[in-house]
């Protein structure tokens, strides 16, 4: 949303011209730097008079060089006035900024969450286009800011310079850069994924996986090769470098001082370098996969396979030994990546995706928001990025619900719709709903210290078919909770009790 400054004004001292279309206009000398980022709302008003429709306009400012301001007049219905050296430029708060704001009342979608601050005091949470979280506590609208740990992900889509194989994408020092396969082709960004610039990798080949560490890019590639690339540029530019075997290298990860990489086949292959991907050395896994992809997150690396298959591996001791692991789902995995206390794995030709919280030993099941070839998914400055297979299709994401269990005591517990449970005798606890609507349907929250006297948390939230949500509850101790469900099912139930 709009940025906005405290007492934000000043006063015309070059008029636009014309005075009721010109698109820029000089504020009082030093004063340009009291507006906020662009672009923003400013009103126009004569000195001496109080702003009314008859006598003020509201303008648009899309830039400000020192003291001159680029405006778009007359918005949001308003008439464009003329304006005169010695007219006030306030930087006000509008309708429109109002609007940018996600309406409690409309907020009944996937991300709708329900959040309390303890002694009943609780509202519903709503989610901004651009991860924009507000509170309501008591009838007060606030922003809240996010914690740490992955409940929610939200997946936006953005375009690549060039329709290629994107095989793989990672993050580091301030970019994302991905490589392209059976072509020279790569590409890196610097704002999030938003926007890609294009790069050439040292050789045309099957490009397969890049990874960032210690101030170096490593790609390598596959179709039985031992072709690898380094660039210590940010993506820029790419220097060779050669894998200790013929392999289907299919992922490289950094962690702990090494770079590591997995090859597929079926295959046990995996390679390490200590000097930045300059030079490599043989090592093997435990048991003998379709690997397609390594991360590296908290300690551990985590591997995961295609097939399909529900394989995954993790090592705790540098990639030296490895124990194997379950997915949710058989697919064809494809690639894992570690942020915000997760690894986050993506699948091919499916919406399907997992997520783990502690080191690759369980998974849980998460939602793609459509079904393309996913073929990477990285990392890096708040989101997580992924890219598709023979398309310009990419997709990143934003924290939404999250939740930290690093010192909390977690369980499951059986919950039937419209029956009070208590989710902690010992302490104040965060109650995790997973609600599946395969038709139309609402839910209803109420909570409260003893049973008949809970207080319904708002009014009942609509579902739409097809959706999902994960609905958050944060419960003072010994309370009771009911969940009343119509036409929709109560997937789990996680309980974090701190």
């Amino acid at each position: 949303m709009d940025a906005l400054t405290n007492l934000a004004t000043s006063t015309v001292a070059t008029a636009p011209s014309p005075a009721t279309s010109g698109t820029s206009l000089v504020v009082a000398a030093g004063t340009g730097v009291r507006y906020p980022a662009v672009p923003f709302d400013v009103t126009l008003c004569a000195p001496g008079t109080k702003p009314d429709p008859t006598n003020a306009e509201i303008a648009r400012c899309t830039a400000v060089s020192t003291d001159t301001l680029t405006l778009t007049r007359a918005q949001y219905g308003t008439t464009a006035q003329s304006v005169s050296v010695g007219w006030y430029v306030d930087n006000d708060v509008t309708a429109n900024l109002l609007s940018q704001l996600v309406p409690l009342s409309t907020v009944t979608t996937a991300g709708d969450l329900i959040v309390g601050t303890g002694a009943g005091t609780v509202g519903r949470l709503g989610i901004g286009a651009n991860g924009d979280v507000l509170t309501v506590s008591a009838g007060a609208l606030g922003y809240a800011a996010p914690a740490t740990g992955v409940d929610l992900l939200q997946f936006f889509q953005s375009t690549l310079p060039s329709s290629q194989t994107w095989q793989s994408v990672t993050y580091g020092n301030g970019a994302f850069v991905a490589v392209a396969y059976g072509s020279t082709a790569a590409a890196y960004s610097t704002n999030g994924g938003v926007t890609w610039t294009a790069a050439t990798l040292p050789s045309s080949a099957y490009w397969a996986s890049v990874a960032y560490g210690n101030g170096a890019f490593v790609a390598v590639a596959g179709g039985s090769s031992t072709i690898a690339a380094y660039s210590t540029n940010g993506g820029v530019t790419w220097t060779a470098s050669t894998l200790p075997s013929s392999q289907t290298w299919q992922s490289v990860t950094y962690g702990n001082g090494a770079f590591v990489a997995v090859a597929a086949g079926p295959s046990t292959a995996a390679a390490y370098s200590t000097n930045g991907g300059v030079t490599w050395t043989a090592a093997t896994l435990p048991s003998s996969q379709t690997w397609r992809s390594v991360a590296y997150g908290n300690g551990a690396f985590v591997a995961v396979a295609a097939g399909p298959s529900t394989a995954a591996a993790y090592s705790t001791n540098g990639g030296v030994t490895w124990t194997a692991s379950t997915l949710p789902s058989s697919q064809s995995w494809q690639s894992v990546t570690y942020g915000n206390g997760a690894f986050v794995a993506v699948g091919f030709g499916s919406t399907a995706a997992a997520y783990s919280t502690n080191g690759g030993v369980t998974w849980t099941a998460a939602t793609l928001p459509s079904s393309f070839y996913w073929f990477s998914v990285a990392y890096g400055n708040g989101a997580f990025v992924a890219v598709a297979w023979s398309s310009t299709a990419a997709a990143y994401t934003q924290v939404v619900a999250l939740a930290s269990a690093n010192t909390a005591t977690v369980s499951s517990p059986s919950v039937t719709s419209g029956t009070a449970f208590t989710p902690s005798t010992a302490s104040n606890a965060t109650v995790y709903f997973q609600i599946n609507a395969a038709s139309a349907g609402s839910y209803t929250l109420t909570m409260g210290p003893t049973t008949g006297a809970e207080n319904t948390i708002g009014s009942a939230v609509a579902m739409v078919a097809g959706s999902d949500a994960i609905v958050t509850l944060v419960v003072p101790r010994s309370w009771l909770v009911v969940l009343t469900l119509t036409s929709v099912a109560l997937g789990s139930t996680t309980v974090v009790a701190m």
